[in-house]
């Protein structure tokens, strides 16, 4: 739906919970996404 995609996963060790943008389900990881233009 957003044409968005993943762009970058940090790998400085953030452990910091989310929430899936998608599912809404808690997420272990979080990722930065863009749409391109």
């Amino acid at each position: 739906e957003t044409k968005a995609t993943i762009r970058c996963i940090p790998l400085d060790g953030d452990t910091t919970p989310g929430t899936c943008m998608v599912t809404g389900r808690p997420s272990a990881r979080r990722v930065l996404f863009a749409r391109a233009y």
